[in-house]
C-alpha cells in the first residue's frame, strides 16, 4: 500500500489491496499543524453584519485573522460570503444597504486579492505604536513589566516579514530564547508600505512600465516614514534590554562566557609559548655543547699541534748539529734540507731514534732504511708542491693572455665598422641626448660607449697629427699624394714645386712640433723621477706579491720572506716585508 495519499484527512480512508480486492479501511488522522491553525481561528469565518464597510477583513468575515489571512482563505471567505449577501438572497433589510454592502465586500475582495494593493491597504490600518517610557517604574517582581512590553511587541509583531514572531515570555523563559528574541528584533524588517502615502495611484497606471515608475516616486517619499518606524522599533528594543533582567542576566553570562574563552586561549597560548621556550632551550642547549665540544677539540688540536712542532724543532736541532760539518750524519746534508721542509709528524716520529744528542752510525745504519722513505715521501711532496704552483702559475699567465688577446681584438676595427662610425657621429652630433648610445646603437655591433668614445679620441688625435700611414679613404692617383697644408690634408701634384715648396715648409713645421713635444715630455718625465719613490712597485710585482702571499701563508719566519721574495722578480725579502707592514698600515687607517 502506498503511504503517499493526502498526507492529512479528517475523514476515515477506503483503499482496496491490489493483491488480495480486500477493501482496507484507515482511521482519520490529525495534523499538529492543523490544530495550531485551528487554534489561531483559520479557516472560520466570523460574520459580523453591522461591521463598517471600509473593514475589509470584517466584511470578509476575516477580522479575526486580518493580515495572517492567506490568499486561499480569501478566496474561500469571499465565495461564501458573496453568496450570503446577495442581494438576491438578503430580504430583510432594504435594498439599497445590501447593495452598498455586497459593492463593498466586491471592493474588498479586489483589494486583498491584489498582494500590492493589500500591502497599501494594511499599512493604513491604524494602530496602537506607542512605546513604554523608559521611566516607567514597574511593581510585582517584574511581572507587569513582561505584561506591558509583552503586548507592545506584539502588536508590532504585526509588521514584522519573519514568521513566526518569537514571543517575548516572562521571567521562566530560557536565556537562549530571549537571546533568540532580541537577535530577532534588533535585526527586524517591516513589510510596512507607506507609499500609499504619495502622490500618485497606482491604479490610474496606463500599464506596468507606467505603474513601475509610480512605485518608486511612492517609494521615495515613504523613506523618511520608514526610517522613522525603524527608529521606534529600535528605541523599543533598547529600552526593553535595559530594563529587562533577563537581558542582564544573558550579557553577565555572556561576558563569564568571554571571559572563560579568552582565559582558554591565553592559557593555551601561555602553554605554546612555554613549549616553544623549551624547545629553545633545548636547541641553544645542544648547540652550546656542540660550540663547547667543538671549542674544546680545536684546543685539543691546537695543543697536540704546539706539542708536536716542539718536538719537531727538537728533532730539527739534533739533525742539524749530528748532519753538520763536523757531524757524525755529514753524508746525509742533502737529505736532511728536504725533510726540515716537507717531513710530516709521522715521518719525524719514525726517524726519532737518530734525532738524539749522542747519535752514532751503528743507529743511523738501523734506520738507514726509515731514512731513505721519510725522503724519498718528502721529495714527492716537494715535487706535488711545485707541481701545484706551476700549474697555478701558468693558468694565470693563460688568463692574462686571453685577456691581452680580448683586449687586443677589442682595438681592432674594421673598416665596416669605421664607415658605420663616421656615419654615426655625422648623424648624431654633439649636445645629442644619449649621443654615445645611440651611434653604439648605428654601429650594430657588440661595442661598448667606452670603445666608441676611445676610438672616437684616437681618430682625433690622428686627425690632428696627420693621420696614420696609408689609411687614407680617398682614392689617390699615382701621381699626386696627400700633403697637411694650412691646417688640413691636400692632394697635390707629385712634379709641382710648389707642392715642394709647401711639403719644406710643413716638414719644418713638424720638425719645430716633434721638438717642443720631446722637451716637454722631458720635462715632466723628470718632474715624475722626483715624485716617483724609488721604492715604488709595478703593477706585475703587486699582483705577483699577493699570489705569492695567499701561496706561501702555510710557511712561517725568514723561510716564508725568503720563498715570497723569491716569486717576486726584482725585490729583496727586506722590501716584500716593508710592502706588507705598509699595506696594512693603509687598510687599518681606512677601517679607522
Amino acid at each position: 500500500m502506498s503511504n503517499c495519499v493526502v498526507p492529512y484527512l479528517p475523514w476515515p480512508r477506503v483503499e482496496v489491496c491490489v493483491k488480495t480486492k480486500i477493501p482496507v479501511s484507515y482511521p482519520p488522522t490529525v495534523c499538529r499543524e492543523i490544530e495550531k491553525c485551528s487554534l489561531l481561528g483559520e479557516g472560520d469565518l466570523h460574520i459580523e453584519p453591522d461591521c463598517p464597510l471600509t473593514n475589509f477583513y470584517s466584511l470578509l468575515g476575516l477580522g479575526h485573522r486580518e493580515h495572517l489571512a492567506s490568499q486561499q482563505e480569501i478566496t474561500r471567505a469571499y465565495r461564501k460570503i458573496s453568496q450570503k449577501f446577495h442581494p438576491d438572497r438578503v430580504r430583510d433589510k432594504p435594498p439599497e444597504e445590501v447593495e452598498e454592502r455586497y459593492k463593498a465586500i466586491q471592493s474588498a475582495y479586489d483589494t486583498l486579492k491584489d498582494p500590492t494593493e493589500r500591502r497599501c491597504h494594511d499599512s493604513k490600518i491604524d494602530g496602537d505604536e506607542t512605546i513604554p517610557d523608559l521611566n516607567r517604574k514597574f511593581k510585582n517582581d517584574n511581572k507587569e513589566f513582561y505584561a506591558v512590553y509583552g503586548e507592545c511587541f506584539r502588536r508590532f509583531s504585526k509588521w514584522s516579514s519573519t514568521r513566526p514572531v518569537p514571543e517575548f515570555g516572562d521571567a521562566t523563559a530560557d536565556l537562549d530564547d530571549v537571546e533568540d528574541f532580541y537577535d530577532m528584533w534588533q535585526s527586524f524588517r517591516s513589510w510596512r508600505d507607506y507609499s500609499y502615502l504619495g502622490e500618485w495611484d497606482l491604479r490610474d497606471a496606463a500599464n506596468r512600465d507606467e505603474k513601475r515608475w509610480m512605485e518608486q516616486q511612492n517609494k521615495r517619499e515613504a523613506k523618511s516614514k520608514k526610517r522613522e518606524e525603524g527608529q521606534r522599533i529600535s528605541e523599543l528594543v533598547r529600552n526593553a534590554q535595559r530594563k529587562d533582567p533577563r537581558w542582564k542576566q544573558l550579557q553577565k553570562l555572556k561576558r563569564k562566557r568571554a571571559d572563560e574563552v579568552r582565559q582558554r586561549k591565553k592559557d593555551q597560548k601561555n602553554k605554546l609559548k612555554e613549549a616553544r621556550r623549551k624547545v629553545e632551550n633545548e636547541k641553544k642547549r645542544i648547540i652550546m655543547e656542540r660550540e663547547e665540544a667543538e671549542k674544546k677539540r680545536i684546543e685539543a688540536e691546537k695543543k697536540t699541534r704546539a706539542a708536536q712542532k716542539k718536538q719537531i724543532n727538537y728533532w730539527k736541532r739534533q739533525l742539524k748539529k749530528s748532519t753538520g760539518r763536523e757531524g757524525i750524519l755529514n753524508d746525509i746534508r742533502p737529505g736532511y734540507e728536504v725533510v726540515i721542509t716537507d717531513a710530516k709528524f709521522e715521518d719525524w716520529q719514525s726517524i726519532q731514534e737518530m734525532c738524539i744528542p749522542k747519535v752514532t752510525r751503528e743507529i743511523f745504519q738501523s734506520m738507514e732504511q726509515s731514512w731513505k722513505i721519510v725522503v724519498e715521501k718528502a721529495n714527492q711532496r716537494r715535487d706535488e708542491r711545485n707541481r701545484v704552483e706551476d700549474e697555478e702559475k701558468q693558468r694565470r699567465a693563460d688568463i692574462v693572455a686571453k685577456e691581452e688577446a680580448a683586449r687586443k681584438a677589442r682595438l681592432f676595427w674594421s673598416n665596416k665598422e669605421l664607415d658605420a662610425l663616421q656615419k654615426g657621429i655625422a648623424k648624431f652630433p654633439g649636445g645629442t641626448v644619449d649621443r654615445w648610445e645611440k651611434v653604439r646603437d648605428f654601429i650594430g655591433t657588440s661595442r661598448q660607449c667606452d670603445e666608441v668614445i676611445a676610438k672616437m679620441k684616437e681618430l682625433s688625435k690622428e686627425t690632428r697629427r696627420g693621420g696614420k700611414k696609408g689609411t687614407s679613404k680617398d682614392p689617390v692617383k699615382p701621381s699626386t699624394k696627400r700633403v697637411f697644408i694650412d691646417g688640413r690634408f691636400q692632394t697635390v701634384s707629385i712634379n709641382s714645386e710648389e707642392s715642394k715648396e709647401k711639403e719644406e715648409k710643413s716638414s719644418k713645421k713638424k720638425k719645430k712640433k716633434k721638438k717642443k713635444k720631446k722637451k716637454r715630455e722631458t720635462e715632466e718625465e723628470k718632474e715624475k723621477e722626483e715624485v716617483v719613490d724609488e721604492h715604488a712597485w709595478a703593477k706585475d710585482q703587486q699582483t705577483a706579491f699577493e699570489h705569492a702571499l695567499r701561496d706561501f701563508r702555510a710557511f712561517k719566519g725568514s723561510e716564508k720572506w725568503e720563498k715570497i721574495a723569491g716569486a717576486v722578480k726584482g725585490k729583496t725579502k727586506k722590501d716584500c716585508i716593508e710592502r706588507f707592514k705598509f699595506i696594512r698600515q693603509q687598510l687599518m687607517a681606512g677601517k679607522n
